[in-house]
C-alpha cells in the first residue's frame, strides 16, 4: 500500500509539473545571433543573422626613422604637407563609399537588398551597403547580413569610392531621413539641377605665413566631386575569420596624409586625379 501511495504521489507530482510547463518560443537556428538555447518552439521570422559592421579611424601618418606613427586627423586644425610656410585647414569633409563586400576564395560575403525608386517611378532592388563618411560625425556602419552563415575565412574587403550611375538616377528624398542616400534641397551632396550625387565634399582654408607667423594671405575654397571624376574600386587585403552566430566588425584606417601630400594647394588648384589616387591608397585594415 505504501508503494502504491508513493507511486501515486510521484505520478501526481509529475502531472502537476508537466501541466504547468509552458513552451518557450524563440529562435532555434544556431547560426543566428539571437539563438535561444531555452526555446523549444521555433518563432516565425524572428531569427537575426550576423551582420558586418564597419567603423573608420581618421588618422594622419607621421613618419619617423623607425616606423610610421599615427595621429588623429582633425578638422579646423592647420596641417603642412611640405617644408614651407604654407598651411591648410580642413573645415568640412564628407564622402560616399559603396558596394562593400567581403571576398573569400569562392564566395562574396554580404547581402542587404534595398528597393529604390528611379525618376520614372520605376522601382528595383540594389544592395544597401552605402556609407556616408563624415569626419565631423564618426559612426559605425552596418553594411549588411553575412551571406555565409558558417565560420568563413575572408581574404579581401572590396568597396567603391563614389556611387554608381544606377544610384544617381534615384530620388534622394525618397529614402528614409536616416539613410546615407537621403539628401534634401539644402544639401551640397546632391545636385538637383543635373540629378547627380556629389560623392566628395571638401572645404578648406589655406594660409601663407611669414617667418614671424603673421598671416599674409588666407584663401577659403570648396571642392565638390561627382562621378565625372571616375569612381574607383578599392580592395584591401585582410585575413579575417567570421564566427557563426556573432556579428563581425572591421576597422578601416584612413590616412589623410596620403590624400593631401602630393597636392599643390597654392598653385594652379587641386589636381583631382592626384587627389583620387591619394584617396585610393589611403585605406588599410586595423588589426585588433
Amino acid at each position: 500500500n505504501k508503494i502504491k501511495q508513493i507511486n501515486f504521489c510521484l505520478a501526481l507530482l509529475f502531472f502537476s509539473l508537466t501541466s504547468c510547463y509552458e513552451n518557450i518560443e524563440g529562435c532555434l537556428d544556431i547560426q543566428a545571433t539571437n539563438f535561444d538555447l531555452d526555446a523549444d518552439i521555433a518563432c516565425e521570422n524572428c531569427c537575426v543573422y550576423p551582420e558586418l559592421k564597419i567603423q573608420f579611424l581618421h588618422q594622419y601618418s607621421v613618419p619617423n626613422t623607425t616606423e610610421i606613427a599615427y595621429e588623429t586627423f582633425a578638422l579646423n586644425k592647420y596641417y603642412s604637407f611640405q617644408d614651407t610656410n604654407e598651411m591648410v585647414k580642413f573645415t568640412e569633409l564628407q564622402f560616399y563609399l559603396s558596394d562593400f563586400n567581403l571576398i573569400a576564395m569562392d564566395t562574396v560575403g554580404v547581402e542587404n537588398p534595398l528597393e529604390i525608386t528611379w525618376e520614372e517611378d520605376v522601382t528595383f532592388e540594389i544592395e544597401d551597403n552605402f556609407a556616408l563618411v563624415d569626419r565631423e560625425s564618426p559612426q559605425t556602419y552596418t553594411i549588411g547580413v553575412l551571406e555565409e552563415k558558417e565560420e568563413t575565412f575572408y581574404e579581401s574587403l572590396n568597396f567603391t569610392l563614389g556611387l554608381r550611375d544606377t544610384v544617381n538616377r534615384t530620388i534622394p528624398t525618397a529614402f528614409a531621413i536616416s539613410h546615407p542616400l537621403y539628401q534634401d534641397s539644402e544639401s551640397e551632396l546632391y545636385n538637383f539641377d543635373i540629378s547627380k550625387y556629389i560623392f566628395l565634399k571638401l572645404k578648406m582654408e589655406t594660409v601663407s605665413k611669414l617667418e614671424s607667423d603673421t598671416a599674409i594671405s588666407i584663401n577659403r575654397d570648396s571642392l565638390l566631386l561627382d562621378d565625372k571624376t571616375g569612381i574607383q574600386t578599392i580592395a584591401i587585403p585582410i585575413a579575417f575569420n567570421t564566427t557563426r552566430g556573432f556579428d563581425s566588425s572591421l576597422t578601416i584606417r584612413i590616412d589623410y596624409r596620403k590624400w593631401f601630400e602630393n597636392l599643390d594647394f597654392f598653385g594652379q588648384g587641386i589636381d583631382k586625379e592626384v587627389l583620387i589616387a591619394g584617396i585610393k591608397s589611403s585605406f588599410s585594415i586595423v588589426n585588433e
